[in-house]
């Protein structure tokens, strides 16, 4: 009969621990120890065994295409010629990943750079078109300050763009599984 008062009590003590702060770094090793124990152990375990060492990853296999047949037309035939003189694409070695990597943060750098001189040149422009007593001047001014801030505009759109292009190639480094240090 005691024990049936004692689990309620014995929860909220346990709810209450684990509700608090930890006090410090013991307190956390055994709120985790306790967080092992009472969680069930994984059913499965996931690792490359068995595979060869150089898996090609299933994003890399393409599928064949089916090709429309030939055309008869020696316009096309023309044309058909001047595609075998593609280039293919260079091989993705460590210099290619960091040349890649180092031109998108350049052209962002270049990007953010121009954003920022736009913006300086903004600033002058609101300053003179709010402080200058000829009307010519300030409605020069002011045209040129709506020049800008649609530069500034399209510039922070390219600004986007470069920073959308640094993320797909690390999440394309990421799916290929290049080292990290390659892309840095």
């Amino acid at each position: 009969m005691s024990s049936l008062w004692q689990m309620p009590a014995v929860i909220v003590f346990l709810a209450a621990w684990l509700a608090s702060p930890p006090a410090g770094l013991a307190d956390v090793a055994q709120r985790e120890a306790f967080r092992r124990l009472a969680t069930q152990k994984s059913q499965a375990t996931l690792t490359n065994l068995g595979l060869p060492a150089e898996a090609v990853p299933p994003a890399a296999v393409s599928m064949p295409s089916t090709a429309p047949p030939p055309s008869t037309d020696p316009a096309v035939k023309a044309a058909g010629a001047a595609a075998p003189d593609a280039k293919p694409d260079p091989k993705r070695d460590e210099g290619w990943w960091r040349g890649k990597m180092t031109e998108l943060r350049n052209a962002a750098a270049k990007d953010q750079l121009a954003a920022d001189t736009l913006q300086t040149r903004i600033n002058r422009l609101q300053a003179d078109a709010a402080n200058l007593d000829d009307p010519l001047k300030q409605t020069k001014a002011r045209m040129d300050l709506v020049t800008a801030m649609d530069q500034l505009d399209k510039m922070k759109a390219q600004i986007d763009a470069d920073h959308r292009a640094i993320s797909a190639l690390q999440e394309e480094a990421r799916r290929l599984s290049v080292p990290a240090g390659w892309i840095r």
